[in-house]
């Protein structure tokens, strides 16, 4: 059953997707077979698609052969589709496959990840929104694995405390799609141990086998730590201006669906695309050599780098950044990354030849790749909490 089962399914996607907005939610099996009818047999035959309860259909809505929006409602003795535009005179007969609801078995499919990562202890449900699968052992460390189905941070946020909770050394969070947006909340809840990751990033293979090589116990550190090169005879001239000399590597390694790793004084961490863009605009005005590196706040909120309705934005990326290079800087009274709090400004203060890229043309053509992707998510992300108030109003 497991080789058939994988999370690139279009049924199962379409499914687990609805079940992150509403955990109790039921399907018509007209919508399920819409979605995949050859993909109905197979979740059905698996188990992982039950027959609910009947319940009266009257008011369900759903929609009819030509794809019109309707409302079942009973007609003398019969089930029909109204639309909800119209009379009475445009209704059509309903099929049984609208009427025959279906759940999804959410249990059921816990179990076959569980048994697909040989995870040990027993499932169970923690909350609606959250299952636990198992544990994961490596080396001394033992990793916690949950099935969440958030669809907001509100969500998420609440579990703040579910490594103590799991009595585990790191939480891992596997959601069919939920990434957190807030970078201080995400960065906050990894700092804790806890690793929120959706399917397509943790499952790099389409059999359900988690991959455990980022959450792994980190290799001992060497005992001689990487030494800070003293500045050339060159770079001595940036002293008066930048007085730090770390060495920031921009690469081309993925560390998930978006998020690069960079290397700081030879240590490699990671940043997500909203946090990278930040440091990628700073680290290009640096090597430009103009303004002494410094970046307005409202520069990076008119370029859409940042949301320009949030005032707090670079502040909070900034945190992040910080937070990600702490281990591996060399100590200093100036932070790496320095602020002009009245004047709204930020800028890198490490010696701009310390900035290293693949080439370079990489801070301009790696900007413009995914600040495409984080304007169109932050657009995605704002009309969703445009159409829940919507839906909130009286």
């Amino acid at each position: 059953m497991n080789k058939k089962l994988s999370f690139s399914d279009k049924l199962l996607q379409f499914v687990l997707l609805e079940l992150e907005k509403a955990p109790a939610r039921l399907f018509s099996r007209h919508e399920l077979e819409c979605c995949d009818a050859s993909a109905f047999p197979r979740l059905t035959d698996a188990g992982l698609l039950k027959r609910a309860p009947y319940s009266d259909p009257e008011g369900r809505m759903g929609f009819n052969s030509e794809g019109v929006p309707c409302r079942v409602r009973k007609i003398g003795t019969e089930w029909n589709l109204v639309p909800t535009t119209g009379d009475l005179d445009e209704m059509e007969p309903v099929s049984t496959s609208v009427l025959e609801l279906w759940r999804f078995n959410l249990p059921g499919f816990v179990q076959i990840i569980k048994q697909a990562n040989s995870l040990s202890l027993p499932v169970s449900e923690i909350t609606d929104r959250l299952h636990y699968i198992g544990e994961f052992k490596t080396g001394d460390a033992n990793i916690a694995v949950c099935l969440g189905l958030f669809s907001s941070d509100t969500h998420i946020e609440r579990h703040a405390g579910l490594k103590m909770e799991l009595a585990c050394d790191k939480a891992l969070l596997l959601t069919p799609s939920y990434e957190i947006q807030v970078p201080k909340l995400r960065a906050d809840f990894e700092r804790n141990g806890i690793f929120c990751r959706t399917f397509a990033m943790a499952m790099r293979t389409n059999d359900l086998a988690i991959d455990f090589s980022d959450l792994r116990a980190p290799a001992p550190m060497p005992e001689t730590k990487f030494v800070v090169p003293p500045l050339t005879t060159a770079e001595q001239k940036y002293r008066k201006t930048y007085h730090r000399r770390d060495t920031i590597k921009f690469t081309d390694k993925k560390d998930g669906a978006r998020a690069y790793i960079i290397e700081v004084n030879g240590g490699e961490t990671s940043l997500n695309y909203p946090e990278l863009l930040v440091l990628i605009r700073l680290a290009s005005q640096s090597k430009q050599g103009t303004l002494e590196g410094w970046v307005p706040v409202k520069e990076m909120a008119e370029a859409g780098i940042v949301n320009s309705e949030d005032k707090k934005a670079v502040g909070r990326a900034v945190s992040v950044i910080l937070a990600a290079m702490k281990p591996y800087l060399e100590k200093s009274s100036v932070p790496i990354i320095e602020n002009q709090r009245r004047a709204g400004k930020y800028r890198l203060s490490t010696v701009p030849t310390r900035i290293k890229t693949p080439d370079t043309r990489w801070l301009g053509n790696m900007s413009a790749k995914i600040l495409k992707e984080v304007v169109a998510e932050r657009s995605k992300r704002i009309q969703r909490i445009s159409n829940a108030r919507a839906k909130s109003r009286p």
